[in-house]
């Protein structure tokens, strides 16, 4: 894993159990984009040990990261 994955990755779970549900989805895709903003998210299309959401949100708005059946039902 990158170092901006494992960044991401960390970052995003202290802020997690913070943001409703509902919410989480919004979140993630913006934490990617300032993430890109900053020339930080490369490669986060393809990284696979992405947190789920941060995963989904890198797949929506950076490429195609493969996201599993069980991934795509906790949303």
């Amino acid at each position: 894993m990158s170092e901006n994955a494992a960044l991401i990755n960390e970052i995003w779970g202290a802020l997690k159990p913070y943001i409703p549900a509902k919410e989480r989805l919004n979140a993630a895709d913006q934490l990617v984009e300032i993430f890109d903003d900053y020339g930080m998210s490369e490669g986060f299309e393809t990284e696979m040990d992405l947190e789920p959401e941060i995963k989904a949100a890198s797949a929506s708005l950076l490429g195609s990261a493969e996201l599993d059946e069980e991934e795509l039902d906790e949303y």
